[in-house]
């Protein structure tokens, strides 16, 4: 790595070497234009991954040298005696630049490199993590290149704030990270014969890419006719997509040996050990493959229950997910039409699948024979439903209906004061149905919180895990100050919601 010169004296402070995700921008100190250069003055020269002839930037073929050439040396016509020139790089996943990241450059100072200007490769992939995350595949980044001079310590932008040297849009990937995940997983297990045709598919914790969101969940039933046909076992394994696409049990892995019966610890490929369950029950296989790690948990009753129905297609997936809460299930949703509640994430499993009792509408029984759960005027609703301990499964449900229009942020920030909705517009269809997606802007300083809550009172309110959303859930904080768009989404797994900073 080439020593810095003077130009990076001052920018290094400016900007965080870091690899993580949450890389905050290093936006640049701005200073009025002193009259010493006019328009023309300075010619920026793209060079490196910015010149013309490379349009797919492959950041990992610059972790070895460590640094990123981007800029060659300017052409300069009336520059003060001792001014020198400057660049940044902003680079953004939009259009906009809505949150860019700035990276500092700096120039090569052995013969070879004197003309260039120069990136750090660590910094430009922690940047590409920041706006796209960990997934391998290319992504279109679009980049500007400020201009700033140098005099006596000072840097001065420019020709103005709005002029950039240099921009354009790019393709990228990121540096290998060691790991590949694939988009599907597949649950063997001695209770569905441990053979790939059968296996069990995982269902993603989260929304988003696997490389973001490495976290699977599958359910297993032991019954007591699974563990005296195998020899009081029930083994489990787990098969990738790619396995199964091949029908070959190569790449198939599990607990290392030793934590067959573990109820959490290390997944290896390498002689993969079987995991062991040896009591009847229902149990939640959880993995996180990134880290390679495992948990099982004997479950007493459903973690989640899915939403099926006309709202959504009839997807499990794309349903609104019951979060469990001492006992008993409710989530925030639109319904139409009619719906069924579900404790597996497909319709393999009738058993899994509840209904209204045709006998007695106002009660749940599961099975074919169980009607669809009616819904009498489409619209917003929260539904509870019970569960009975003693019976072993779901008891009843209960609609509480709530105002579409009247889903509001309610926070620190100057526009609520903890007192006053900003109301979200809710999304519609073409057919005039609630999508589950609902926006707002609003503006926050830095340290704001802020809640999601319905019909301008606080008995039915959101907060706490921006991927999991929790009635009563902590405030949410807000790291930067600046003008938001917000989307809560309660399709499409627990009720969750973004922000981007415009």
């Amino acid at each position: 790595m080439k020593k810095f010169n003077i130009l990076m004296a001052g920018a290094i402070a400016l900007f965080a070497t870091s690899c993580e995700k949450d890389l905050d921008p290093a936006l640049p100190q701005e200073n009025p234009q002193e009259p010493v250069l006019t328009t023309g003055d300075i010619t920026t020269v793209a060079g490196g991954v910015l010149a013309e002839g490379q349009t797919v930037i492959n950041l990992e073929a610059y972790r070895a040298a460590g640094e990123i050439p981007v800029l060659n040396l300017p052409e300069t016509n009336n520059l003060p005696e001792g001014a020198v020139v400057e660049y940044k790089v902003e680079l953004a996943n939009n259009e906009g630049f809505n949150n860019p990241v700035v990276l500092d450059t700096y120039i090569g100072e052995t013969e070879e490199t004197q003309n260039n200007y120069y990136v750090l490769a660590d910094n430009w992939n922690a940047a590409h993590i920041q706006l796209f995350g960990k997934d391998p595949k290319a992504q279109t980044v679009y980049y500007r290149v400020p201009v700033y001079v140098n005099l006596d310590g000072t840097d001065f932008r420019y020709s103005s704030t709005t002029y950039y040297g240099l921009s354009g849009v790019k393709e990228e990937t990121c540096m290998d990270n060691g790991v590949v995940i694939e988009n599907a997983y597949y649950l063997m297990s001695s209770a569905t014969g441990m053979t790939l045709a059968d296996a069990q598919p995982f269902t993603q914790v989260y929304p988003g890419s696997p490389y973001d969101e490495p976290y699977f969940d599958a359910k297993v039933k032991v019954t007591e006719d699974v563990l005296q046909a195998n020899g009081g076992q029930c083994k489990w394994m787990i098969a990738p997509q790619s396995s199964v696409d091949a029908n070959s049990t190569n790449g198939v892995f599990g607990p290392v040996a030793g934590q067959e019966t573990a109820t959490e610890g290390q997944l290896t490929a390498e002689s993969p050990a079987q995991g062991i369950l040896s009591e009847a029950g229902k149990y939640l296989i959880h993995i996180d493959v990134w880290n390679n790690t495992f948990t099982v948990t004997k479950l007493e009753q459903p973690n989640v229950l899915y939403t099926p129905g006309d709202a959504n297609g009839w997807d499990q997936l794309n349903s609104a997910w019951m979060t469990l809460d001492n006992g008993s299930y409710y989530c925030y949703a639109p319904f139409r039409g009619g719906f069924k509640l579900c404790e597996n994430p497909n319709w393999d499993d009738n058993a899994a699948n509840w209904g209204v009792d045709p006998e007695d509408p106002i009660k749940l029984m599961n099975g074919q024979e169980a009607g669809n759960i009616p819904v009498e005027e489409a619209g917003l609703y929260r539904l509870n439903v019970t569960y009975d301990s003693e019976a072993d499964g779901l008891s009843t449900y209960e609609f509480i209906s709530l105002d579409a229009n009247k889903i509001g942020l309610i926070g620190g920030f100057a526009a609520s004061g903890w007192n006053d909705d900003v109301f979200m517009a809710p999304e519609l269809d073409d057919a005039g149905n609630l999508t589950g997606v609902w926006t707002a802007e609003a503006t926050f300083a830095a340290g704001d919180e802020f809640k999601f809550r319905f019909d301008s009172a606080w008995t039915y309110n959101l907060g706490g895990d921006q991927k999991a959303l929790t009635q009563d859930g902590a405030n949410i904080k807000v790291a930067e100050a600046g003008t938001y768009t917000i989307k809560l989404f309660l399709l499409g797994g627990y009720a969750h919601f973004e922000m981007e900073k415009k």
